[in-house]
C-alpha cells in the first residue's frame, strides 16, 4: 500500500492516516460498498463469482464494472442463482474515460481492479480513486509500475486524503505476506504484527524463505498481456534497473539501504535445510519487494530480517540436472520474448 506509515495497522498491507471525516461520512452515502472493475474478463469473473457466492445481500451492496455492458449482463446472468439474492448492479466504465471512472468511484467505498496490464490501463484509476477518497485494491505484479507510481508521488496524494491504494493483492503477493506474518508472529511469540521489535526486545528473526514445490493453476491471459506489455513499452534499461534492486519499491526509511545488497536467488544450488536442489522463483522479483516494503510501511515489528524464495526441485543428479534445465529455460523464454 501507499499510504502510512503513522498509524499502526497489523494488516501488513492497508496502512495509512485515519480516514478523513469527508472519507467517513462519504461511505454512509454512496450506494455500494464494492466495486470489480474488469467483471468482463476472466479474473473479474472469478472475483464476482466469489462474492455472489459468499455473501447475501445484508452483507454487501456491490456492482460489477467495465467497458462493455453486454459481456457485464452475461456475467450477472451467468451467476449462480441463490436465496438470498446478492446479485451485482452494472457500471459502465472505461480507462479511456476519466468522467466515467471518477463516476463508479464516486459510487462506491472500494474499488477492487482487474484490469491489467496495470502499467498501462492502471494509472487512471488510481487518479480517479485518490480525487474520490476510494480504496483500490489491484492484483498487479508489475513492480516497475508501483516504482513509478511512488517516483510521481502518488504516496503523498494518497496520504493526504486518507486513501488506500494496496497493490499486489492476488497471487502475488497476499499468500506470501501471510506466510511470513505467520512465521513472523510464530517465531516472535507474539501475535500482534502492530508492536514494533523494539517495544518487545525481539531480535531472534533474521530470515524467512518461502520453499514452493508444486502450485496448481495456470496463466492468465490478463498475466501473459502484462509480461508482454513490459518487454514492449519499458526502457530495457531502467527495467533491469529496477528489477535487479531489492528495495526497488521502499522509499521511507534509511534503516532499509541495508537490504540494498539483499540477494536474491539467481542461480540453481543444493539448499541443505531442506536437502533437495533448488531453482530461482520468477514470482520472487515481485513478493520479496512488495514484503519488504510492507515491512519497513510497518516499522519492521519483528525486526530487519531478509525475506527470500526458491523452487525445490529434486535431489541428487537429477534434481542437479532439472533446476539448471529450469533456470535455461526460463532465461531463454524471456530472451525469445524480448527480442520478438
Amino acid at each position: 500500500g501507499f499510504t502510512g506509515p503513522k498509524q499502526r495497522n497489523p494488516n501488513p498491507k492497508i496502512i495509512g492516516k485515519k480516514p478523513h471525516i469527508s472519507h467517513i461520512m462519504a461511505a454512509f452515502h454512496r450506494p455500494f460498498d464494492l466495486v470489480v472493475f474488469g467483471a468482463g474478463g476472466f479474473t473479474g469473473q472469478l472475483v464476482s463469482e466469489y462474492i455472489n457466492t459468499h455473501y447475501d445481500k445484508s452483507e454487501i451492496r456491490w456492482a460489477i464494472a467495465g467497458r462493455n455492458r453486454a459481456k457485464l449482463e452475461n456475467v450477472v446472468s451467468s451467476l449462480p442463482k441463490r436465496e438470498p439474492i446478492c446479485q451485482p448492479e452494472i457500471i459502465v466504465a472505461d480507462v479511456s474515460d476519466m468522467e466515467s471512472l471518477r463516476s463508479m468511484c464516486k459510487s462506491t467505498n472500494v474499488i477492487v481492479s482487474t484490469v491489467g496490464p496495470y502499467a498501462k490501463y492502471g494509472t487512471p484509476l488510481v487518479d480517479a480513486c485518490i480525487e474520490s477518497n476510494t480504496d483500490l485494491a489491484d492484483l498487479t505484479g508489475e513492480v516497475h509500475w508501483i516504482s513509478n507510481l511512488l517516483d510521481q508521488g502518488y504516496h503523498e496524494k494518497a496520504q493526504k486524503t486518507g486513501t488506500r491504494i494496496v497493490n499486489s493483492s492476488g497471487f502475488e503477493c497476499v499468500p506470501f505476506e501471510m506466510g511470513v506474518l505467520a512465521v513472523a508472529r510464530m517465531v516472535s511469540g507474539k501475535g500482534d504484527a502492530s508492536v514494533p521489535s523494539n517495544e518487545r526486545g525481539n531480535d531472534q528473526l533474521k530470515s524467512i524463505t518461502c520453499y514452493m514445490q508444486t502450485f496448481k493453476g495456470g496463466v492468465s491471459g490478463g498475466s501473459i498481456a502484462s509480461v508482454l506489455n513490459i518487454l514492449e513499452s519499458a526502457n530495457p534499461s531502467e527495467l533491469m534497473k529496477v528489477y535487479r534492486n531489492p528495495i526497488a519499491i521502499n522509499r521511507e526509511k534509511k534503516e532499509d539501504l541495508e537490504f540494498k545488497e539483499a540477494s536474491d536467488q539467481t542461480v540453481p544450488y543444493f539448499d541443505r535445510t531442506v536437502k533437495t536442489w533448488t531453482s530461482s522463483s520468477i514470482g520472487a522479483l515481485v513478493t520479496t519487494r512488495v514484503i519488504r516494503r510492507a515491512q519497513s510501511l510497518l516499522g519492521y515489528p519483528f525486526g530487519r530480517f531478509h525475506y527470500s524464495e526458491t523452487w525445490m526441485v529434486s535431489p541428487g543428479p537429477l534434481g542437479f540436472m532439472k533446476s539448471w534445465m529450469t533456470t535455461i529455460a526460463g532465461g531463454l523464454f524471456f530472451a525469445i520474448l524480448t527480442i520478438a
